[in-house]
């Protein structure tokens, strides 16, 4: 038999506890249905058809390609200054909206 000290035990006993662990983890998320990473769960979120700017929320926002979070707040926040949008095209006035940006944005934004 192999003799082994204490410390070595204790590693040992460590090594396989956390083999132990790591395969019931993995035969957990395959059992239950998780086996998705969160990447790939995010990238599959449902993005709205279309949103209408006047009374999108900030996460209806945020959720429309080329529009992060602070995209969104500055909409909100001239949204809340200025009433309304008239039109999508009016979104050029913000500051790193272009005219390729509105062209993505027309296909989930529009203005009522």
């Amino acid at each position: 038999m192999i003799s082994l000290t204490s410390q070595e035990r204790k590693i040992l006993i460590f090594l396989c506890v956390l083999l132990s662990v790591g395969l019931f983890w993995a035969h957990g998320r395959k059992a239950f249905g998780c086996n998705r990473s969160a990447v790939e769960v995010y990238a599959d979120a449902q993005v709205p058809c279309v949103v209408d700017l006047n009374r999108a929320t900030m996460a209806e926002l945020v959720a429309v390609p080329g529009i992060g979070e602070k995209t969104a707040q500055e909409i909100l926040r001239v949204r809340s200054l200025k009433g309304r949008f008239n039109s999508v095209e009016e979104l050029k006035l913000l500051k790193g909206i272009g005219d390729k940006k509105v062209a993505g944005f027309k296909k989930y934004l529009f203005v009522r």
